[in-house]
């Protein structure tokens, strides 16, 4: 059987209007209005704190206001992570089924492995990095957080 999904790129938007894009993602996804997606995103400069964080504790909120640096929440866990418009963000909206993985720290790492691939072959010496690193030389690329809602993969 053939497995079909929709790549999208919804470009810059403010932080806010992405997460709440993916909020509406995640909605549609469980109702089954929408087939299973990446999509590619952007941030104007941007600080995202991780869903569990205290904002006090991660983010300098003067210097931020001070050099209009937007804060958002991220609904993923994790750090505090700054984003702008030279680094690109993806995600994936999918039916657990569709992946046949249960587990979370598997699909990390099956998803992690696939975008070193993915670089290894633009010519970076990328390479998963366990829990749910990507990484070039010993230094982190990227994480990867998600989480499941019913049968959501964020």
């Amino acid at each position: 059987m053939e497995r079909r999904f929709r790549v999208i790129d919804t470009g810059i938007r403010d932080g806010r209007r992405q997460i709440a894009f993916d909020q509406a993602m995640i909605a549609a996804r469980k109702a089954d209005a929408i087939p299973d997606t990446i999509r590619f995103l952007r941030f104007p400069p941007t600080a995202l704190v991780g869903r569990h964080q205290a904002l006090s504790r991660e983010i300098r909120v003067d210097y931020c206001r001070a050099n209009g640096v937007a804060i958002a929440r991220r609904i993923t866990g994790g750090g505090a992570i700054y984003f702008d418009e030279g680094q690109l963000g993806w995600e994936l909206v999918f039916n657990r089924a569709t992946l046949g993985i249960a587990s979370l720290g598997e699909l990390a790492r099956v998803i992690c492995e696939a975008a070193a691939t993915g670089l290894g072959n633009l010519g970076i010496d990328a390479r998963y990095r366990p829990r749910n690193d990507i990484e070039v030389d010993g230094r982190k690329l990227s994480g990867t957080g998600g989480f499941f809602d019913d049968d959501t993969l964020f």
